[in-house]
């Protein structure tokens, strides 16, 4: 709905308060009537004294001064552009979010076409969980001006926080420093993207373009300590750090960057010390959260399981007070049942399938699991292979559930829009999921040269086996499981957001495990795949065995790199980049063990998939 009838439609900003304090209802206070002041009133010397005093007074931090000198202003100039913004920036001050939101939304009523409204719009319904709305309101600022720096550089940072895809981010990021090359905050936001690319090189070169436009900037410096240590090069980590320690000795985020570091080399204590030099109480939320989940890392290491697992809840209760990393129940079991209720034998019977277009067209690999299941380390085993390139985390089988109604012009939701398929004119449809999947593929230049073979290892992507069966039913598919108390041990171990953010509770973490592991048994009994099992702990156990298994599976005839993982040059982008540059270990086999006590309240809850995977609960 276009964001002037959607304001205008609620009554809700007429009858409450004035968010400006003055008693008097909105409408007949600083909303007024949807009237933009005149020019002559904008012009009005004595206005613009009576904004600047107002904003001198809130950059001084006099914040009751700046209330009672923007009042009087919109009083007399109820639409004030200026007014009405610096209003907006007093109730973010005092967190009265609901009042800032009404404000921003006459606002943007007001000013539809003013890029400092939408984009000051779109800031807020980021800072708020509204991730899609704000990059909606991106979209439109960039159809106008597609020259706005910060708008190609809060989209950047959205695309990630979304789970989008990194090659999309990085395009933003890197606009947003073409039009401001001078600006050292986009040369570090492109750089960290271009890390989280695996592009190391290319990251530090603009890190140093960073540091040279300010020496001191403390993100550059603490981006240049996290690439080499993702690259196991500690000493030049620490340069950096000792460098950023000397800027900002007392600095949040250098403390957790030493901390790292220390635990990185497995000085615990050291890494401990790091962390007790923090004033916590005094951090944002989001501080407070990496501190609980370090401090958990390290007593971990030092086998202080019971306090582990203490700081542990403490970090993921300080998560869970951001409203916009709630699992949302009710959603994901309908979600499932869905899913359930359509794909089915009988069904799909009578749909169509996708098919190559051409011989040597690109072939996906589909290494599914749930995060922590050892998919990382599958993805090196077969990348290492020279007839096989390494995709990391695409999410286009989601992009093509969400796109699926669109494509089809029907008005059902996905997934049951595609019964359409068996209309006569909409059977070659599924040709449009394909092309989409692939088109995006070649537009993200994975492949090496010569090679046409790719893996795919977005998390959960199981739940997706229904449209991929469908869309790619020559596709092979690895799924990769393991003991169901080690991978829930350490999803609450990590701070990660996939699958609706299910992991920052250990009971939504098992019930959305258990979730998803059925839906897999039906697929395997409903769907006709290229489908191979393999358990985690089987492959750490014989490393050799497993990766010729899978080689075999997917018809490549075996080259003995597949073995030598660890020395795979490929970047690994997620959790586990440290682990799968690292020769196989199996010391993460049963470690659910060491907190068999805290973890024994999910346990009724995940133990009938246990049994059925063969897995004891001991």
């Amino acid at each position: 709905m276009d964001i002037q009838k959607q304001y205008s439609a609620s009554s809700a900003h007429i009858d409450t308060p004035c968010p400006c304090g003055s008693g008097q209802s909105f409408q007949s206070c600083c909303g007024g009537p949807l009237v933009r002041p005149s020019e002559l009133q904008l012009k009005d010397p004595h206005i613009a004294a009576m904004l600047s005093a107002a904003r001198a007074d809130l950059q001084a931090g006099q914040l009751q001064k700046a209330e009672v000198a923007v009042r009087q202003l919109l009083k007399q100039v109820p639409g004030h552009l200026g007014g009405l913004s610096l209003l907006v920036m007093l109730r973010k001050r005092s967190g009265d979010t609901p009042a800032a939101r009404v404000l921003l939304q006459h606002l943007r009523a007001l000013y539809p076409n003013h890029e400092g409204v939408l984009f000051d719009y779109a800031t807020f319904l980021a800072e708020n969980g509204q991730g899609r709305d704000a990059e909606n309101q991106l979209r439109t600022l960039l159809e106008r001006n597609p020259k706005h720096a910060p708008a190609h550089n809060l989209i950047g940072q959205l695309i990630l926080q979304n789970l989008g895809t990194l090659e999309k981010a990085e395009y933003h990021l890197r606009q947003a420093y073409y039009l401001q090359p001078s600006t050292a905050f986009f040369s570090v936001r492109l750089a960290k993207v271009l890390r989280l690319l695996g592009r190391w090189d290319e990251a530090v070169h603009f890190l140093r373009i960073a540091l040279a436009l300010e020496p001191n900037n403390l993100e550059a410096l603490l981006s240049w300590v996290s690439i080499e240590e993702s690259r196991h090069n500690l000493e030049p980590a620490w340069v950096m750090q000792r460098i950023a320690s000397a800027v900002a000795p007392n600095d949040a985020q250098v403390l957790l960057s030493e901390a790292l570091l220390h635990r990185r080399g497995k000085a615990y204590e050291d890494a401990l010390t790091a962390l007790d030099k923090i004033a916590l109480a005094s951090q944002p939320d989001g501080t407070q959260t990496s501190y609980y989940f370090e401090r958990g890392q390290i007593l971990d290491k030092m086998g202080r399981y019971h306090e582990a697992f203490a700081t542990f809840d403490s970090a993921n209760r300080s998560a869970r007070r951001n409203p916009a990393l709630h699992y949302n129940v009710a959603n994901n079991a309908d979600r499932i049942a869905r899913l359930k209720e359509f794909y089915t034998r009988e069904r799909l019977k009578n749909l169509p399938r996708g098919r190559p277009q051409r011989d040597n067209e690109e072939a996906p690999i589909f290494i599914v699991g749930f995060p922590r299941s050892g998919t990382s380390m599958v993805e090196q085993i077969l990348s290492a292979h020279p007839n096989i390139s390494g995709g990391n985390e695409l999410i286009l089988a989601q992009r093509m559930t969400e796109h699926a109604g669109n494509w089809l012009n029907s008005q059902q939701p996905y997934p049951a829009c595609l019964a359409e398929l068996t209309q006569p004119a909409k059977r070659e449809a599924l040709q449009t999921f394909r092309n989409y999947y692939l088109g995006e593929l070649r537009t993200l230049a994975i492949l090496d040269p010569g090679v046409r073979r790719f893996t795919d290892k977005m998390p959960l992507n199981e739940v997706h086996l229904g449209i991929l069966s469908l869309v790619f039913p020559e596709a092979h598919i690895v799924h990769l499981i393991r003991h169901p108390l080690d991978i829930l041990t350490s999803c609450y171990f990590n701070e990660l957001r996939h699958g609706d953010n299910f992991a920052y509770d250990l009971e939504t973490a098992a019930r959305h495990y258990v979730l998803v592991m059925d839906l897999v048994e039906h697929y395997r009994r409903e769907l006709d795949m290229n489908y191979l099992m393999l358990r985690y702990e089987d492959l750490v156990a014989d490393v050799e065995a497993g990766a010729r298994q899978m080689i075999a599976f997917i018809g490549e005839p075996w080259d003995p790199r597949c073995v030598e993982f660890h020395q795979n040059r490929r970047n690994a982008r997620t959790a586990s980049y440290a682990q799968v540059t690292e020769k196989v270990y199996t010391r993460s086999v049963h470690r659910y063990r060491n907190y068999r006590e805290q973890l024994s309240a999910v346990i009724p809850i995940i133990a009938p998939v246990a049994e059925r995977l063969g897995y004891s609960l001991d």
